[in-house]
């Protein structure tokens, strides 16, 4: 069994593992709020994750504060897509405060840049899991991890090793497209 593979069925374990973690947790099923928070490049990303999430036994929500969980894919090609990212969590801060259970999620492209993940860690340490571009395919581990943990989660790679196939959609991390395609963007502003 190759790497790719193997990954693959150690993923999909942790999505089940997530399924009965909700299915004791909650009554009915809880909610998500996910919003792809920059360039386009990352819809298929947040397309897949969502669709994770709702096979963990989630409803997708259009309100943050109508959810359990908060993810939002973020964008380092544009500036304001970092700003907003901020005024966002500094709302979500005061969500949190009433609803202490509130997991909140950042990844994308803005979570590979050191000074943000500095920046998440002290001033926005109620975050609760922060994963980058490289290990995407992690997802459904990191989530479990966050799901079982108090306290923040930074997972970030510096270094793309895999394309994994995870459920519902075919997901192939291209760094070196990725990279390519923002420094286009860049170039034509």
């Amino acid at each position: 069994m190759n790497n790719n593979t193997q990954e693959s069925k150690i993923q999909l374990e942790y999505i089940n593992k997530c399924t009965e973690l909700v299915k004791e947790k909650y009554e009915k099923a809880p909610a998500f709020f996910i919003q792809n928070a920059g360039c386009q490049m990352n819809s298929l990303q947040t397309e897949t994750v969502a669709g994770i999430v709702k096979r963990m036994g989630y409803t997708e929500v259009s309100r943050e504060e109508d959810a359990d969980v908060v993810i939002y894919n973020t964008c380092t090609v544009r500036e304001n897509a970092n700003l907003k990212i901020y005024g966002h969590l500094g709302h979500l801060k005061s969500i949190k405060k009433k609803n202490p259970e509130l997991k909140i999620v950042l990844f994308g492209c803005m979570m590979q840049e050191p000074e943000v993940i500095e920046k998440i860690h002290k001033e926005y340490s109620f975050v609760d899991l922060v994963f980058g571009t490289h290990n995407f395919h992690k997802f459904p581990e990191l989530f479990y991890r966050s799901l079982n943990t108090e306290g923040q989660i930074i997972d970030v790679w510096r270094v793309c090793l895999l394309t994994v196939n995870i459920p519902l959609k075919r997901v192939s991390i291209l760094c070196l497209a990725a990279i390519i395609s923002a420094v286009t963007v860049l170039y034509h502003m």
